[in-house]
């Protein structure tokens, strides 16, 4: 889930994978880059982004830290996050 708001709090609806970059930094063994495969706004200003490894890529068992970054425009933003895969 991303939450995406302007310096306001309001939220930025309507955006696209392509407003999106999402990158792993840290990753387990074997780790790959991954690619948006779905994305759905539930909320006005939220996102439910899925990725998925890159063709040939795999997710190992481990935890993963990933860099997203968010451009609207010529507004930016970016955050860090980690995930645990199972």
């Amino acid at each position: 889930m991303v939450s995406v708001t302007r310096g306001t709090g309001a939220p930025v609806a309507g955006l696209t994978p392509q407003n999106l970059q999402v990158n792993p930094i840290i990753v387990a063994p074997g780790g790959a880059s991954v690619t948006i495969s779905r994305m759905l706004e539930p909320h006005p200003g939220t996102y439910l982004v899925d990725v998925i490894p890159v063709p040939n890529g795999m997710w190992q068992l481990g935890r993963y830290l990933f860099w997203i970054a968010v451009r609207s425009g010529a507004n930016r933003g970016q955050t860090v996050f980690d995930v645990f895969v199972d």
